[in-house]
């Protein structure tokens, strides 16, 4: 449920900044936003823990604010699963602040995603070429 709670997210994100031409600093506000008041509703009703899964709609937020010449679509929306697994080996003391640890944990998942990237095409075309 996380899973998909985490993509909702990057997904409202990308949505609002990329088709509806928001910004995606407001996208990524209106989204985490949004999403967290549904989650509270939802709060009332199951027993989900709530800080959890808000902690991730606002890193995965950050990650559908990746501009769409980085990371194809498919990339994006299976990030934050990278992003989950990340986050779970992060030390507990390292996630006291809600910040550190959930920025550092989208961006990382976001930067593994461009460096395999650019390491399979290079290894691609200089084998190609050569």
């Amino acid at each position: 449920m996380m899973y998909i709670t985490a993509i909702l997210a990057v997904f409202l994100t990308r949505f609002l900044s990329q088709i509806r031409k928001v910004g995606s600093v407001l996208a990524s506000a209106i989204s985490s936003m949004l999403l967290i008041c549904i989650l509270e509703i939802l709060g009332l009703f199951t027993s989900i823990d709530i800080n959890s899964y808000s902690q991730m709609v606002f890193a995965a937020s950050f990650i559908g604010m990746t501009t769409h010449e980085r990371l194809t679509n498919i990339e994006i929306f299976s990030s934050p699963i990278l992003m989950i697994i990340i986050y779970n080996y992060i030390p507990i003391e390292y996630k006291s602040n809600t910040g550190g640890a959930l920025g550092f944990s989208a961006f990382l998942s976001v930067a593994l995603y461009i460096a395999v990237k650019k390491l399979a095409y290079s290894k691609f075309f200089s084998s190609r070429f050569n």
